[in-house]
């Protein structure tokens, strides 16, 4: 839709966006994984579940 609509300075500028706010959006969600398969050594969900209970503080279940 952004290479549809629009001229191209508004192209260009929406695509530039388009990509800042997503590249901000994935970066906390991808560390919160790192700091989850640091923390318990595994990416299996159905494992780390019980884990998740036990091994994290209150203030770290917080922030993740």
């Amino acid at each position: 839709m952004i290479g549809f609509f629009g001229s191209r300075a508004r192209k260009i500028k929406a695509a530039f966006y388009l990509l800042i706010y997503t590249f901000i959006g994935s970066v906390p969600f991808f560390l919160g994984i790192l700091f989850v398969i640091f923390k318990t050594g595994e990416t299996n969900l159905f494992l780390i579940k019980p884990l998740l209970l036990t091994n994290f503080s209150y203030t770290e279940l917080k922030i993740l």
